[in-house]
């Protein structure tokens, strides 16, 4: 009776739903004796399962009664058989589990494209998935199809699933899909998310095929979260649910925790595509790395790995932002260095390490080199691997040449700030610019202490309005009294000629889009001549301020002049000769024992990289006639030296070194030079290819800080240190406008 109960429940149904179809009564019985043993199956299969599971089927709708009379006769029949306990319950592709009622839609199944761009569904469609069937379904032509999932039962067409709502209704080939076609008429969640999409394709801004995804929507909004410093906790902010809300309406939102996942995920899985790439590539990397400290008084070190793709363009990335222990010092610093390298697969891939001079970084990376050496993993012994990041090494200088010019940028910053405490003294000096026809956009700008570019930028500005600054004392003797004297204007001429060249060197050097190791012997040479230049002053305090300077100059020139001069042979625009020449302008009569120290680095270097090549293996391995040599370890000295004439001989060094100079033209791009000549010179093109990948400072790492100090503040202090890493690591990586920005799908090129 139950059965017979749901049968007529079912035509009663199909008749509201479909309507009376108006068939003879032959075509009828005919088409019901077709499709009879196949129904009686079903219905038997559901009346076992709602036995097992103690609740209803969704419904296999007949149009015909006289289809159902022959089925529930065929399914009574079929109960009556002795096999029907030896089949299985679950051999028509729904299993127990599956078989009650639909469950209620959630907001992610409401989105016309599934989450990973196939089709799912909780019934289990595909026909492939039924245990034993062997007919393959016919192809599905009906654009129907676009809106609806199929449901198959022993590989046969049965049902649809509405993507929008979940409800079930028959599409079998007796049935149709005309119930299907209709729903989608009346289909209240379709007819809203038609009305978006609508509106979307009338707009010239937004892609007319959009698609509503969630899983996409959830990717930008941790893009959101990571490049702004927002809080977790943002997603959970009542005004930003509402505004999700007014967009879309069938966003899902989530919590602070779910968002923090996801942040970790994609910060994990970027890292993971970054690790995979270097432990691949045949090239060598150049760090560098700076301290910070937070307000929570903690040290992070920060590491950014630099190199040259195989396009020939300049890449970094922050690989680190750890927090290292107290005491921070060479050791604890050395073994957060070390993880580093261990945890990203370079340990055998490091070029040099760019560093400030501090004391403890200058043991930190003796420490280091030691470590690479014991286990070969670096060319040269080392000896190129500290890199002293030139703009500290100018701000040094500068700072010591400026306490003897203290007085005069004291009066200049008591002068700026005099013009600028109150409302009526700026428009009193807008007054006197106005009378004396002064034109000038930029006004006098002020300083801060502790940044000798900003007292540089400080000075300049305030020259052009050196008379407005004159008229003011005579009109104010009582209350200014800090004016500059003539002399002291003319010092600030002085300093200001000075400090231009160590402003442009230090802007030059600070680039991280372009190479800038062969630049720092050119900038840190120009920075010599201004210096020669104003020792000859007439003033006595400038000449004082020069020898300041100069001393400080000559101490980090004789520390790094070797790293420097490597980069400048690459450069094929000077090359040896231009080595050559500036060293014996610098040492005189000792330069030859520097300019031999260079030569040998730069052979070193190239025997090294040869060594590493195949085909320059084989030609250091093997006799002209191509036999290979016998190995003797008597006479191991001897091919050494035999090896090493002939590489001095016949290697392709000393043919880049005798070609002409290239031209010194303003848009030469030395990367394009190497990319375009590397396979002319191919152990040279991979030397070029590390060594002009150095940065000349620590630009890149220091700029870090400023994104640190809005992820880190006094309302979020106390996230922890792995979180911190991983906000700071994968907003630089996704950064808009970044030389390496991520894909949404967090794969690295």
């Amino acid at each position: 009776m139950m059965v017979v109960n749901c049968l007529i429940v079912e035509s009663g149904e199909a008749r509201v739903a479909g309507g009376k179809r108006s068939l003879s009564h032959a075509s009828e019985i005919s088409r019901a004796r077709k499709a009879a043993k196949t129904n009686s199956k079903v219905v038997m299969t559901q009346l076992q399962n709602s036995k097992t599971a103690r609740r209803k089927m969704p419904p296999i709708v007949s149009r015909s009664p006289i289809l159902n009379a022959i089925a529930r006769k065929k399914a009574q029949s079929y109960a009556r058989s002795p096999n029907l306990h030896g089949r299985s319950p679950n051999s028509h592709g729904r299993s127990p589990n599956q078989a009650g009622t639909l469950k209620s839609p959630s907001l992610h199944d409401l989105s016309p494209v599934p989450a990973h761009g196939t089709p799912t569904t909780s019934h289990d469609p595909s026909p492939a998935a039924t245990i034993g069937s062997k007919r393959t379904p016919r192809k599905l032509t009906s654009i129907i199809w676009n809106d609806a999932e199929p449901i198959y039962i022993d590989g046969y067409l049965m049902q649809g699933l509405c993507k929008y709502c979940n409800i079930v209704l028959p599409a079998s080939k007796v049935s149709g899909t005309s119930q299907l076609a209709r729903h989608m008429k009346v289909c209240e969640v379709k007819s809203a998310m038609d009305g978006v999409i609508q509106q979307i394709k009338t707009s010239d801004e937004i892609d007319p095929d959009w698609k509503f995804d969630q899983e996409a929507s959830r990717v930008e909004l941790v893009k959101l979260i990571v490049l702004h410093g927002l809080p977790f906790s943002f997603v959970e902010y009542a005004g930003f649910r509402k505004f999700c809300a007014a967009l879309n309406p069938w966003f899902k939102s989530v919590n602070r925790v779910t968002i923090q996942n996801d942040c970790m995920d994609s910060y994990y899985s970027y890292r993971n595509s970054l690790e995979s790439f270097f432990m691949n590539c045949n090239h060598r990397v150049s760090l560098t790395g700076d301290m910070w400290t937070s307000n929570q008084k903690l040290g992070y070190l920060c590491i950014t790995c630099h190199w040259i793709d195989d396009k020939w363009r300049i890449r970094h990335r922050i690989i680190r932002f750890c927090l290292v222990e107290t005491p921070q010092d060479a050791w604890n610093m050395l073994d957060v260095v070390l993880k580093s390298l261990s945890d990203w697969n370079i340990e055998d891939k490091i070029f040099s390490f760019t560093m400030d001079n501090a004391e403890v970084n200058t043991k930190m990376i003796g420490l280091l080199r030691k470590n690479l050496v014991d286990r070969v993993l670096i060319h040269h012994e080392g000896r190129l691997l500290h890199v002293r990041c030139l703009a500290h090494v100018l701000n040094l200088v500068v700072q010591d040449g400026l306490k003897a010019m203290n007085p005069v940028v004291d009066n200049i910053r008591e002068s700026v700030k005099y013009i600028r405490s109150s409302q009526a003294r700026k428009e009193q000096f807008a007054k006197i610019v106005t009378q004396l026809g002064i034109k000038c956009k930029h006004q006098p700008t002020p300083d801060v202490s502790s940044r000798w570019n900003s007292a540089f930028l400080m000075l300049d500005s305030t020259l052009p309005f050196r008379k407005v600054f004159e008229t003011l004392q005579k009109q104010e003797p009582t209350s200014y009294t800090f004016g500059p004297s003539t002399d002291e204007w003319k010092m600030v001429e002085d300093i200001c000629q000075l400090l231009k060249v160590f402003y442009h060197a230090t802007n030059v050097i600070s680039g991280s889009n372009y190479p800038t190791s062969n630049l720092y012997f050119l900038e840190i040479w120009s920075v010599k001549v201004i210096l020669d230049e104003q020792e000859k002053s007439k003033n006595g305090t400038i000449r004082s301020m020069v020898n300041e300077m100069k001393k400080k100059f000559q101490k980090y020139f004789m520390e790094s002049y070797l790293t420097n001069c490597i980069p400048v042979i690459l450069d094929p625009r000077f090359k040896m000769e231009h080595v050559e020449f500036r060293l014996k302008q610098y040492f005189g009569v000792d330069a030859h024992k520097h300019i031999q120290k260079v030569k040998i680095a730069m052979k070193t270097l190239f025997i090294e990289y040869a060594a590493e090549i195949e085909d320059n293996v084989d030609f250091l391995s093997q006799e002209p006639n191509g036999e290979k040599v016998v190995a003797d370890t008597v006479l191991s000295d001897w091919d050494e030296h035999v090896k090493v004439k002939k590489v001095g001989s016949r290697n392709e060094l000393q043919r880049y070194l005798d070609e002409d100079f290239h031209p010194r033209t303003i848009d030469f791009d030395i990367l394009n030079w190497w990319g375009v000549n590397s396979a002319r010179y191919p152990t040279l093109g991979r030397i070029a290819r590390d060594v002009l990948a150095v940065p000349a400072s620590t630009v890149a790492s220091e700029s870090a800080f400023s994104f640190c100090g809005r992820v880190i503040t006094d309302h979020r202090s106390s996230l922890a240190p792995e979180t911190v890493e991983a906000l700071m690591c994968f907003g630089y990586w996704i950064k808009p406008g970044g030389s390496f920005e991520a894909s949404t799908s967090y794969v690295v090129s």
